[in-house]
């Protein structure tokens, strides 16, 4: 946020949620961060492995293309509702 922000060219909202958008490949904490078009962060995902005596260690980084998309849903017919047969 402060890199983007440092970035825009003024403080004004619009201009520091462009400067967001237009954010790739900055260098975070758990490796590298890009904004999709929505500026939703894509980075990856950090698994640590904690062992005996409390001893962290980096087990993987997980990204995106890691991870099989499942299928889309077929959509759901809508119940029918409200139609009863008149009584004979």
């Amino acid at each position: 946020m402060l890199d983007a922000i440092a970035h825009a060219p003024s403080l004004e909202r619009s201009a520091i949620r462009d400067s967001l958008a237009r954010t790739k490949n900055f260098p975070g904490v758990t490796g590298s961060i890009t904004f999709d078009p929505a500026r939703n962060a894509v980075k990856p995902v950090v698994i640590i492995r904690i062992g005996d005596n409390g001893k962290q260690s980096v087990e993987t980084h997980v990204t995106r293309d890691d991870i099989e998309q499942p299928p889309t849903p077929a959509p759901t017919p809508s119940p029918r509702t409200g139609r009863r047969r008149a009584a004979a």
